[in-house]
C-alpha cells in the first residue's frame, strides 16, 4: 500500500526592536596646511570622545581611514588681450569620520546629538539602527514557521478524519529575511524637535534647560525606536494514519 503523505509549508515573522544604534560623525576641516587640518579635523573628535566620558558614555570607537584633498580656484587672467584660465592653490581640506556603537538607551543618545551639535557636528551625523544578536531572532522565526506547518497538518488531517503521522522530509528554503518596518533613527528630526521646543540652544541654558532637552529627545526617541522583522519559510512533509 502507498504511504500517504502530506506536504506542508510554514510561515512566520516576528518583529524585534533595535537594541544597538551606531553613529558615524564626520569632521571636516580647511587650511592652507595640510597638518593643521588633520589635526583640527582629529582635535574635534577627540574632545567630543573626552566630554562623552566625562558624562559616563563609553561607546564602541571605530577610526575610519581620513580623506584629503587638494583645493583650487579658478583665476582669468589677462595677458597680452588674450584671457588666460588658471587654478590657483587655495588650501587642503581634512575629512575625519568616527564610527560611535552604543546600546539603545534614549537618555545617553540624546547627550551624544546634544555634543555633537556643542562642537559643531551635528549637521555630519548619520545612523543605522540594527540588532545586535539576530541568530537567535532568526532561529526563533524558523521554529515558529516549523511549529505553523505541523500545525496546519495537524488540523487538516483532523478535519479529514486521518491522523498526522511522523515527519518524513525537511525541505528548508533557507529564506531568512529581515527587513526595517520603521522609519530609521532620524538625527535632524530630533534636534529639529529639540529647537522647537526649547527656548535656548540645548548646550547655552542653564542645566534645568538642558534636562528639558534631553526629555523631550527622549520621549522623541522613544516613540520612534527602529525595529526589524525576521522571518523564514520551511516546507514540510509528514506521513498521514
Amino acid at each position: 500500500m502507498m504511504q500517504r503523505l502530506a506536504n506542508v509549508e510554514g510561515k512566520a515573522s516576528m518583529k524585534v526592536l533595535c537594541d544597538t544604534v551606531k553613529f558615524v560623525i564626520t569632521a571636516q576641516s580647511q587650511d592652507v596646511s595640510l597638518e593643521t587640518a588633520t589635526e583640527t579635523t582629529r582635535g574635534q573628535l577627540d574632545s567630543l570622545i573626552s566630554d562623552l566620558a566625562d558624562n559616563e558614555i563609553v561607546p564602541k570607537t571605530e577610526w575610519q581611514d581620513p580623506e584629503y584633498e587638494r583645493l583650487t580656484e579658478q583665476t582669468n587672467t589677462m595677458r597680452r588681450g588674450v584671457r588666460e584660465t588658471s587654478n590657483v592653490f587655495v588650501g587642503f581640506r581634512a575629512t575625519q569620520s568616527l564610527a560611535l556603537t552604543l546600546a539603545w538607551n534614549p537618555e545617553q543618545l540624546c547627550k551624544v546629538l546634544i555634543l555633537a551639535e556643542k562642537h559643531n557636528l551635528a549637521e555630519n551625523i548619520s545612523t543605522t539602527a540594527f540588532v545586535a544578536n539576530p541568530a537567535p531572532h532568526r532561529d526563533e522565526a524558523t521554529r515558529q514557521a516549523v511549529a505553523n506547518a505541523k500545525h496546519y497538518a495537524t488540523v487538516v488531517c483532523e478535519a479529514a478524519g486521518a491522523k498526522l503521522g511522523e515527519l518524513v522530509n525537511v525541505n528548508p528554503k533557507n529564506c531568512w529575511y529581515e527587513y526595517d518596518e520603521e522609519p530609521e533613527l532620524c538625527v535632524e528630526d530630533l534636534l529639529v524637535c529639540t529647537h522647537l521646543e526649547v527656548d535656548e540652544e540645548p548646550m547655552g541654558g542653564s542645566e534645568k534647560e538642558l534636562d528639558r532637552t534631553i526629555s523631550i529627545m527622549t520621549q522623541h526617541l522613544l516613540k520612534s525606536q527602529p525595529s526589524t522583522t525576521y522571518g523564514d519559510e520551511v516546507k514540510l512533509q509528514f506521513s498521514i494514519i
